[in-house]
C-alpha cells in the first residue's frame, strides 16, 4: 500500500497511471479485507455453515424439481385421461346417434304400423307403414285421438277394455283389432299397446300393429270353404243322405235316439248277378223308397248311408216297433223299378234286414256298433230283425275280442310274446329227454299270466296282427336253434305265412344266419288251405335247399288228399290228435291211423302221433308202430332257458 502511494507520487502527473494505481490499491485493500474475512470465517467455521447451507439449498431445489416433475406427470396424465374421456364421450355419442338413427330407420321401415300417443292420448308420431296401411299422413293425425281409426266392429266391452288399460297405464294386446282406414276399408291387425315411462313418469303409449288383413280374409275364405267341404263331405253322393261323418257328429254329441242299421238281404249275392250301374241304381231306388216311406209315414228320423247297402236310421220317434213294421211292409209290398240307360228294370221286392240299437251307449259299445252287431245277428239268425239287448251275448263277445286285441298289441309292443317247446319223443329208443321240439307261441299279460293260442290266435288272424306274432315266433325259434345246436326245432306255418313275401324274406334271412339249417323243420297244416300246392311246393324247394325238414301237421283232420301230398317233398307226417285220442275206443280211428301209417311208411315219411296223453293211448301208438309221439304224458310244453 505504501509502495503504491509512492508510485502515485512518482506518477502524479500521469492520469492513466493514477487510474491504474487506484484500481491496484482498491484491489489490494479488497484482498486484505477478504483475507481478514477469510480468517474470521475460519475462526467462525463459515465454510462448513456455507457448505451445509449450500447442501440444504440443493436439497430443497431437488425436492422442488421432483415435485415439479410429479405435478407435470399428474397434469400430463390428467390431460391424457381427459382427452381419452373426451374421445370416449365422442365415440359413445356417435354410437348413440348411430343407434338412434338405426332405431329410427327400423321404426320408420318396420312392417308393423307404429303409433306414439302422448299422455293426453293424442297422436304425436306415426311411421311410414302406418301411413301406407291407413292412408293417413302424419300431418292428418298428429294431435288427434286414435278413435279416428275406430271401426265399431267390436262389441262395446272390447273398446272398454282398451280404455281401461290406457287409463291405468297398463299394457293391452289383441290378436285381432279391426280398424277403419281413411278410405273406409277395414284393417285387421294384431296389436299391442305398451305404456312409455321416462324417469318413472308416464309419458304416453306406443302402439305396434301388425297388418293381418290378407291372412284374415284368406282364413275367413278357407273357413267358409271348409264349412262347405264339411257339409259336402257329410253327404252321401249317391243317395243324398248323411254319411258316416254326419252320423258320428250326432253320436259324439250324445243326443237321444235309437240307431237302426238296415241292409239288403243277400246283397253280396246280388252283386254277382248285376252290373255296378244297376247295383247303384238299385241302391238309389232303395234310398228313395226309404225316404218316401219315412216322409209318408211321418216317422221322426234322419237317414244315413255309409257304403254299399249299409243304411242307417237315426230314430227319434216314440214307437219304434210300429215304425219298423211300417218300413218292412212298405218294402215288402212294393217292387223296385230302376232306370238304366233309358231302360226300366223291374226288380223283385227287396227284403231289408234290421239291427236296432239300445237308446244309449254302453261302456263297451256305442249305438253304431250296437246296430251293426244286431244287424249281423239278424242275418245269422234269419230273423231279418234283431233288437240289441243290455249285456247282449254278442256285446260280451265283442268286448272279449277287444280285450284280446289289447292283449296282443300290448304283448307285441312290450316284448311279451314268448315261446315254449314241447318234446317229440323217439319211442323206438325209449327217449326220456327229447331231441326234437315243436315251438309253440304264448303271450304273457301285464299281470304275468300266460295265455295260450286258443285265447288269441283266431283274433290275431282276423285283425292282421297274426303276421307280427309269427315273425316273433320265427325269430325266437332260430334263437333256440342257436342256443341248443344239438336239438331240432319245428316251426308252425300257415299258407298265409307262406304267401307273405315279408315272411319268406325273414325266414331266408334267418336261414342264412343259421349255422345248421338241418336242425330246422317247418310244419304246415294239412287242410283245405293247403290247396295252393304250387306256392307251397315252391316254398318247400326253397327251404329244403338250405337243408331244412318239412312236416305236415294235423294230418287226417282235413281232406287228406294223398295224391297231392305226394307232390310235396315232405319228411314227416304228424297224425292229428283228434284221431289219436280215439284209438282206445274207436274202430274207425284205428282203421284211419292204420291207413295213414301204411301210406307214410311206403313213402318213407317219418311219423309222429300227437296227443299222447295217457298210457292207454301211448300203447295204441306203439301197437301201430309209430316211432315218434308227442303229448302231455311224455312231456308238457316248457320254456327252454
Amino acid at each position: 500500500s505504501k509502495q503504491i502511494k509512492m508510485y502515485k507520487n512518482e506518477y502524479k502527473d500521469n492520469q492513466k497511471a493514477q487510474s491504474v494505481l487506484d484500481k491496484i490499491l482498491y484491489a489490494a485493500q479488497a484482498t486484505k479485507t477478504l483475507h481478514t474475512i477469510s480468517n474470521s470465517a475460519k475462526e467462525l467455521h463459515l465454510d462448513i455453515l456455507i457448505e451445509n447451507f449450500r447442501n440444504k439449498v440443493l436439497e430443497i431445489h431437488s425436492d422442488a424439481v421432483d415435485n415439479t416433475k410429479i405435478a407435470q406427470t399428474i397434469c400430463l396424465l390428467t390431460f391424457i385421461i381427459f382427452c381419452a374421456f373426451g374421445l370416449y364421450q365422442i365415440k359413445m355419442t356417435s354410437e348413440r346417434l348411430r343407434q338412434i338413427k338405426l332405431l329410427s330407420s327400423t321404426i320408420e321401415n318396420d312392417h308393423s304400423s307404429i303409433v306414439y300417443c302422448d299422455k293426453y292420448n293424442r297422436i304425436s308420431y306415426v311411421n311410414k307403414t302406418f301411413e301406407e296401411k291407413t292412408g293417413y299422413k302424419l300431418k292428418d293425425v298428429i294431435g288427434k285421438n286414435p278413435r279416428i281409426l275406430k271401426s265399431y266392429m267390436h262389441p262395446q266391452s272390447f273398446y272398454e277394455s282398451i280404455k281401461e288399460a290406457v287409463q291405468k297405464s297398463l299394457p293391452w294386446e289383441s290378436d285381432e283389432l279391426i280398424s277403419r282406414t281413411k278410405s273406409g276399408d277395414f284393417l285387421y291387425e294384431k296389436v299391442k299397446f305398451s305404456p312409455f315411462f321416462f324417469k318413472n313418469k308416464f309419458e304416453g303409449y306406443i302402439a305396434v300393429k301388425l297388418d293381418r288383413t290378407k291372412e284374415t280374409l284368406i282364413l275367413n275364405e278357407l273357413t267358409q270353404k271348409n264349412e262347405q267341404i264339411k257339409i259336402q263331405s257329410s253327404i252321401d253322393k249317391l243317395t243324398g243322405f248323411g254319411n258316416y261323418f254326419a252320423l258320428t257328429e250326432i253320436l259324439d254329441a250324445q243326443k237321444d235316439g235309437v240307431l237302426i242299421c238296415l241292409s239288403i238281404k243277400n246283397f253280396k249275392i246280388l252283386r254277382f248277378f248285376y252290373q255296378t250301374k244297376i247295383i247303384d241304381a238299385m241302391l238309389k231306388a232303395v234310398a228313395d223308397t226309404l225316404k218316401l216311406c219315412i216322409d209318408t209315414s211321418e216317422i221322426k228320423a234322419k237317414l244315413f248311408r255309409f257304403q254299399d247297402d249299409a243304411f242307417y236310421i237315426w230314430y227319434e220317434g216314440d214307437n219304434i216297433v210300429r215304425d219298423i213294421e211300417y218300413i218292412r211292409e212298405y218294402f215288402g209290398s212294393n217292387r223296385i223299378n230302376v232306370a238304366i240307360d233309358e231302360k226300366f228294370e223291374n226288380l223283385p221286392g227287396i227284403k231289408m234286414v234290421f239291427g236296432v240299437s239300445l237308446p244309449n251307449d254302453t261302456p263297451q259299445t256305442n249305438r253304431l256298433m250296437q246296430s251293426v252287431l244286431a244287424n249281423q245277428l239278424a242275418i245269422e239268425n234269419g230273423s231279418n230283425i234283431y233288437y240289441y239287448l243290455e249285456n247282449d251275448a254278442i256285446e260280451m263277445k265283442y268286448h272279449k275280442n277287444q280285450l284280446a286285441v289289447q292283449l296282443i298289441e300290448d304283448a307285441l309292443e312290450n316284448d311279451r310274446v314268448i315261446v315254449e317247446a314241447q318234446g317229440i319223443f323217439n319211442l323206438e329208443e325209449n327217449e326220456t329227454e327229447a331231441k326234437y321240439y315243436e315251438v309253440l307261441v304264448r303271450i304273457i299279460d301285464q299281470n304275468g299270466k300266460i295265455h295260450y293260442p286258443g285265447e288269441f290266435l283266431d283274433i290275431a288272424m282276423k285283425t292282421q296282427l297274426y303276421p307280427q306274432i309269427t315273425k316273433k315266433v320265427i325269430s325266437l325259434a332260430f334263437d333256440l336253434a342257436k342256443r341248443y345246436p344239438d336239438y331240432m326245432f319245428s316251426i308252425n306255418l300257415s299258407i298265409t305265412d307262406i304267401a307273405d313275401a315279408s315272411m319268406r324274406e325273414l325266414i331266408e334271412s334267418k336261414l342264412n344266419e343259421c349255422k345248421d339249417p338241418n336242425k330246422i323243420c317247418f310244419e304246415m297244416l294239412e287242410s283245405e288251405e293247403l290247396s295252393d300246392y304250387v306256392a307251397v311246393n315252391s316254398f318247400i324247394k326253397r327251404v329244403k335247399g338250405y337243408g331244412c325238414k318239412i312236416s305236415i301237421d294235423d294230418f287226417g283232420s282235413g281232406y287228406s288228399n294223398y295224391y297231392r301230398i305226394l307232390e310235396l317233398d315232405i319228411d314227416t307226417i304228424k297224425i292229428d290228435g283228434s284221431i289219436i285220442k280215439k284209438l282206445p275206443f274207436d274202430e274207425n280211428a284205428r282203421v284211419l291211423v292204420e291207413t295213414i301209417v301204411s301210406f307214410a311208411k311206403k313213402q318213407g315219411y317219418k311219423i309222429v302221433a300227437e296227443f299222447a296223453s295217457s298210457e292207454e293211448i301211448l300203447n295204441q301208438i306203439k301197437n301201430f308202430g309209430i316211432p315218434y309221439a308227442q303229448g302231455f304224458l311224455l312231456g308238457k310244453p316248457r320254456r327252454m332257458e
